[in-house]
């Protein structure tokens, strides 16, 4: 799915993993390229489930996936992250990564921090912008998004601006908004697919959804 989005958004994908090419992961025998391009072919060797099985057994913040599978999401976070980096920079927008984890290393739960993943510069200013992502239909679906109340307090409380750009995979829609302006529209609710931990829901999402070019254009205006 995420060849799809590079695709749409005109983005040399084979370039995005290409820069891994030289790289292993910390203390451990694993290719990033191999890696990556086995989880793409969702064929991971039996040596890459025994490394995210290691490295991602984080309870805290895995809720009811085992560690391979949130092991599996993160790093697929991760190469998405990558392509919207590159489709954001391609449109004008002067844009850094900004994550503990954009060397893409499995961090510890005490490195995990809730820094937003881009800075870019808007007009002079720079502005945070944290990208969420939908593998499914879910918010046009169900017409919520839902933020973990950590991710949705650190989005709120910053003194500069905040920008959440969300990308609906399956469909090719996404939404950007405004998180300080929209923050009343959020409500406090246990999440059960998160063990009933705090969360925060924005119900009315879908009407935000349109294409994604779009969404990554409204970046500039919003």
């Amino acid at each position: 799915m995420i060849l799809k989005i590079a695709k749409e958004l005109s983005v040399d994908f084979a370039s995005i993993i290409s820069k891994y090419n030289n790289e292993y992961f910390k203390e451990s025998s694993i290719h990033k390229y191999d890696f990556f391009k086995e989880l793409l072919e969702d064929q991971l060797s039996g040596a890459s489930e025994t490394f995210i099985n290691n490295r991602c057994d984080l309870t805290r913040l895995r809720d009811s996936r085992t560690p391979l599978e949130y092991g599996k999401e993160l790093a697929i976070g991760w190469l998405m992250e990558d392509v919207l980096l590159e489709a954001i920079s391609s449109i004008g927008i002067e844009i850094e990564m900004q994550g503990f984890d954009q060397r893409r290393e499995f961090l510890d739960q005490e490195q995990i921090s809730a820094r937003s993943d881009y800075w870019v510069k808007l007009n002079g200013d720079l502005v945070s912008l944290e990208l969420v992502t939908s593998w499914g239909n879910y918010w046009q679906s169900s017409d919520k998004l839902d933020l973990r109340d950590s991710k949705f307090k650190t989005m709120t409380t910053k003194t500069e601006k905040t920008i959440c750009l969300g990308i609906e995979a399956s469909s090719l829609n996404g939404f950007c908004i405004d998180m300080q302006k929209n923050k009343d529209s959020f409500k406090s609710k246990p999440n059960p697919a998160w063990g009933f931990k705090p969360a925060y829901t924005f119900e009315g999402i879908s009407s935000y959804l349109v294409g994604i070019k779009q969404a990554l254009e409204m970046i500039k205006t919003v």
